[in-house]
């Protein structure tokens, strides 16, 4: 076996500025145990780094291998010596069944034989209280994106919750026969349904003794665990009884930590190739395996969440060089192996000449794509080629049109292509159209009967097959087939699990499904604000009376939603027809702010992704080619001019596409122009936000499909080609026309993931410095973006290339007597993104943030003072419910501010050197000064941070909290952790005693800004008072002296000793201070 690489060194570089030990009590350490016998290097490496990306902190593996090189051993040798891993090699080539006799029965795995080990073997035993994950090598922990396995350490000793058995997800071989060489998450995506254990009684090959695998907190008492009744103490082999109980075994409930979203994904059998050499080696317990081929029950369910999942966690990766070893790491190293090829001519009647045209297209060529990384083509590989056979009722082609997504012409197109390639067709609005299931009569006849209505243009499902007669003979069936081979309509995809079980015999009767589950689709998407803003003008506002929705309150917008039934609202529409929910007739989707479950979303995901993605509002001209790319039957019958009529962004139109006039023809939208329509006022649309969130995240992962597919497409220009030749160019805008030529113009069909957003001025190969400006809390005055300007951006782009971001919270009035705002009226922020030019920018109605707040509010106010009476009083006494909440909401939005610039990052492939945290509601009375070379990783103003105003009170050691700069893979941890920060610890003091114990647990060394005055400013034109005074400048020497803050005085700025004598100075004003310093 040979030694396989991984990204020790890089994991080393992320983690140092955060490697000292940290002050949050119930923040424990996650300690893995791994006992493994011959397994593949690599597979061992992904699965370390798989973990150390969730959260884990040391793993221990214990090698009972008998390979002669020792390859897994020498491949965790760097790991090794960065203390990220223990190598427990005493084992190896031994036999350990009389460790495995020494257990129950049920109970001899590998984990339980590893957690033997390291009960008997104190030097590998973690410290009291650490989260023990003693796993296989083919099990991966699960988490919430949100979270990470220390917090499921932190809720464990929260919740007094010692052992918690953690249910398995098991997965099947997915058919594959040899095993693959990418990581096995992304190669086995089929599993068994979560009832697996009750579903699978009847099969012997279905465990049955366990349902998951226990997780322990070291050394702490059993009986803490939430299922008492399961814990029982014996001993094992003469060892003290009180190290080992039954709380450690599988034999405990699953439900102690209910709703956390955790599970063990256990890809248990993978292919026949890995079975027969398991069987071969035999378990690492010494126990018998028998060469099976996975169950049944294991192939049921496709479920890629787990490599979404870690895809998501490694784009969120600040640190560079470790998201890009790790993407190539979890890169699929090969393509899954293709589909047995489908008939696709089932009734012999031959392909006429339009069709064998296009038999010859070639094949997807990602090889040649010298413009492409080489993780983005092993991504790509995993892309089907394009689709050059025509659909047949074997493998019918489904355009799933979601409503007011602008996909009427497309149906048009498909109803041309079907008459040129004789392919029957179930299109609602085409009942007249030759190939066409659906039966004319009464509906053209303009009677609208309740059969009628089904085969109208708004038909929900193919049901109305259901009604037609039986035929006799096949030349009685639409081009003589047996189904239809195309399908087009505002069907649910649910519809796809029935395809084809609609066919007629001749001898009549409903037939069996020819399609066998096989399709080829389309989903076209649109950003939901927009979505929504169409849909209003069509179903909701009539019943308003035809008031626009620019004139309506947040109020009665929420209020005319409420209203609609499921079928008709105008909310998260994606979610209501992709994701596998019972479609319009479950009452919660006619609901505004509809969630799906963790398997509901995994689910959409899938379905999202078996479908070529389309955006036919936004970027027309770029899914004209896509469409063309991957169905080169389709592309004769594209005429961009007709599918990219009514696009809302012109440019990325036809040139001569204009806004249509809504207009109707046998209920079929010919024309809806979403051009120059009028910005919406802010709470409004982001009242209209709040009320598809779960569009959005849906929204959002197509759209990375799209951008993913473009990608794709645009590596195979070559092929783009020849699939030019079948596209009328006359009927094509100049991009598309290009593009499809293969020619100069590619590039455009990949502009969309290339270009930056507007006002966005650092590029992917940027040198020098780049600097992120994050700009979080409340605008309150015009005054202070001048300020801005001049004294913050101005003074950066001198020494470097930056972007400004900002996140506000958008109150309606300011009522806080502590800063002289009562009553105010707050200004709009809709004026900032032009005034500042934002690269990135959103907004958060306070109410709504104030909701998401309030339990962390409530803890905060009734932990005050840590149990001090006096602190507590002094507490409640400078900060009242206002004040505290207000400290709340600018983390909040310091966090969420903080996601744009990394959201950014990972989106358009771009590295800030740097990052600024600054409040947009200060004026700059001096402008900053700064050096981008400073040795010190964050720097903050030299003032403002140790308080000693009180003769009986010493100063709070404190760290200035208005202004930071830094160097990003330091700084942009800390903002994103701001608001856990204050929610967990609360205020003891102040908030500036709270940035000071921060600081300090991270280990960061912090510089001063020497000169850099910030004057606040308030709602109500006025100056804080307190600012008005220059500030004594003064360095943060108690938080260094209690807390251990890591100054780094004299390396740059002012002196060490310059702030000593301005300290000497204060003293000599203030000698009751002196005892304090």
């Amino acid at each position: 076996m040979a030694r396989a690489p991984g990204c020790a060194q890089a994991w080393e570089a992320a983690r140092r500025p955060n490697s000292q030990p940290t002050k949050q009590p119930l923040r424990a350490r996650v300690v893995m145990l791994v006992a493994f016998k011959d397994t593949q290097p690599v597979e061992l490496i992904r699965h370390l780094e798989y973990h150390l990306l969730l959260g884990v902190d040391h793993a221990v593996y214990i090698d009972n291998s008998c390979d002669r090189d020792a390859a897994a051993s020498v491949s965790l040798a760097p790991y090794v010596a960065r203390g990220l891993v223990t190598v427990f090699g005493q084992l190896r080539c031994r036999s350990l069944h009389h460790i495995a006799r020494a257990l129950e029965r049920g109970q001899r795995g590998a984990s339980s034989v590893a957690l033997y080990i390291i009960y008997a073997t104190p030097s590998l035993q973690p410290p009291v209280g650490s989260l023990l994950l003693p796993l296989d090598d083919d099990e991966y922990m699960v988490v919430p994106s949100n979270s990470s396995l220390r917090d499921l350490a932190t809720r464990m000793h929260r919740d007094r919750i010692s052992s918690v058995v953690v249910p398995w997800r098991l997965f099947g071989s997915s058919g594959l026969v040899c095993q693959p060489q990418g990581p096995v998450l992304r190669h086995f995506v089929r599993r068994a349904p979560l009832t697996w254990a009750l579903d699978g009684r009847s099969d012997s090959q279905v465990p049955q003794v366990a349902v998951g695998k226990p997780l322990v907190l070291w050394g702490v008492d059993c009986r803490l665990n939430c299922s008492t009744h399961g814990c029982s103490y014996h001993g094992v082999s003469g060892h003290d009884e009180r190290w080992r109980s039954d709380c450690a075994t599988i034999g405990l409930k699953t439900d102690c930590l209910k709703g956390a979203g955790v599970y063990l994904a256990h890809y248990s059998y993978q292919s026949e190739q890995r079975m027969e050499l398991k069987a071969k080696r035999g378990q690492t317990s010494g126990k018998e395996v028998l060469a099976r081929r996975s169950p049944a029950l294991f192939e049921r369910i496709v479920d890629t969440s787990v490599s979404a999942a870690v895809d998501d966690r490694i784009r969120s990766i600040v640190y560079a060089p470790l998201r890009r070893c790790l993407t190539t790491l979890f890169a699929a190293a090969e393509a899954p192996a293709p589909r047995p090829p489908l008939p696709d001519d089932p009734l012999g009647r031959g392909l006429d000449a339009s069709a064998a045209n296009l038999s010859a297209a070639p094949p997807f060529v990602v090889a040649s794509a010298a413009n492409l990384s080489a993780v983005e083509r092993a991504a790509c590989a995993h892309e089907a080629s394009p689709r050059v056979a025509v659909p047949s009722p074997a493998r019918p082609f489904i355009f799933f049109h979601l409503r007011k997504s602008g996909g009427s012409e497309l149906r048009e197109a498909l109803v041309r292509a079907a008459e040129t390639l004789r392919l029957s067709h179930y299109i609602p609005c085409y009942a007249h159209r030759a190939g066409s299931w659906l039966q004319p009569g009464k509906e053209l006849a303009g009677q609208r009967s309740s059969s009628a209505a089904r085969r109208g243009c708004h038909t929900y499902g193919t049901d109305s097959l259901l009604s037609r007669p039986r035929a006799a003979p096949p030349s009685a069936l639409p081009f003589g087939q047996s189904a239809p081979a195309l399908y087009a309509g505002h069907m649910p995809f649910l519809v796809s699990q029935s395809l084809g079980a609609f066919g007629w015999t001749q001898g009549g009767g409903v037939a069996s499904s020819p399609s066998d589950g096989h399709f080829d689709c389309v989903l076209p998407v649109r950003e939901p604000v927009a979505r929504f803003r169409s849909c209003y003008n069509e179903r909701l506002a009539p019943a308003l009376g035809g008031r626009d929705l620019g004139n309506l309150t947040a109020e009665e917008l929420r209020d005319a939603v409420g209203r609609t039934d499921g079928m008709h609202t105008c909310v998260n529409e994606i979610a209501r027809w992709v994701a596998p929910t019972s479609g319009w007739g479950e009452p919660r989707n006619s609901r505004a702010g509809l969630y799906l479950d963790a398997d509901e979303l995994a689910e959409a995901r899938r379905r999202i992704d078996s479908c070529v993605v389309a955006d036919l509002v936004d970027a027309c001209s770029q899914t004209v080619g896509l469409l063309a790319y991957h169905f080169p039957w389709l592309a004769p019958t594209l005429h961009a001019q007709q599918l990219c009529a009514k696009c809302a962004r012109p440019e990325l139109c036809h040139k001569h596409s204009s806004a249509k006039q809504l207009t109707r023809h046998d209920d079929r939208e010919v024309g809806g122009g979403a051009t120059n329509l009028a910005p919406l006022p802010p709470q409004l649309h982001h009242a209209i936000a709040e009320l598809n969130l779960q569009d959005f995240e849906l929204y959002r992962h197509a759209m990375r499909r799209f951008d993913k597919l473009l990608t794709c497409a645009g590596a195979g220009a070559g092929a783009l080609g020849d699939v030019a030749a079948h596209v009328e160019e006359d009927a094509l805008d100049a991009t598309t026309a290009g593009v499809l030529q293969g020619t100069g113009a590619t590039s455009a069909l990949v502009s969309r993931r290339a270009a930056l957003p507007d006002n966005c001025h650092v590029a992917p190969d940027a040198e020098g410095p780049a600097v992120a400006v994050s700009l979080y809390g409340v605008h309150r005055s015009a005054a202070a973006v001048r300020s801005i300007h001049e004294g913050l951006l101005a003074p950066l782009w001198r020494v470097g290339t930056i972007d400004v971001f900002a996140h506000l919270m958008q109150p309606r009035v300011f009522d806080n007597a502590r800063t002289g705002e009562s009553g105010v009226r707050a200004a709009s922020a809709a004026s900032l993104p032009t005034a500042l030019a934002l690269c990135g920018f959103s907004l958060t109605e306070q109410s709504a943030g104030d909701l998401q707040l309030a339990p962390m509010l409530r803890r905060s106010i009734d932990v005050s003072g840590h149990g001090d009476p006096q602190l507590r009083q002094m507490f409640r006494k400078n900060y009242g419910r206002e004040a505290l909440l207000n400290l709340f909401r600018s983390r909040l939005s310091m966090k969420l501010s903080a996601e744009l610039v990394a959201a950014h990052m990972a989106a358009h492939g771009v590295t800030y050197t740097h990052l600024v945290l600054a409040r947009p509601d200060v004026l700059y009375v001096s402008p900053l000064l700064w050096r981008p070379d400073a040795a010190a990783e964050v720097h903050v103003p030299d003032w403002s941070h140790d308080f000693c105003s009180d003769r009986k009170q010493c100063a709070f050691a404190g760290v200035n909290d208005r202004f930071a700069i830094g160097r990003l893979p330091s700084l942009l941890p800390l903002a994103l952790a701001r608001l856990d920060w204050i929610w967990k610890h609360a205020i003891m003091r102040n908030s500036e005693h709270l940035w000071c114990e921060q600081l300090a647990a991270a280990n960061v060394t912090v510089g001063l800004l020497r000169g850099l005055r910030l004057v606040r400013v308030r709602a109500n034109g006025q100056n804080e008072s307190m600012d008005r005074e220059a500030p004594t400048p003064m360095a943060p020497l108690r938080c260094a002296r209690l807390h251990g803050l890591n100054l780094a005085l004299g390396r740059d700025g002012w002196t060490a000793g310059g702030y000593e004598r301005s300290l000497r100075s204060m003293l000599a004003a203030r000698p009751w201070c002196e005892r304090c310093f």
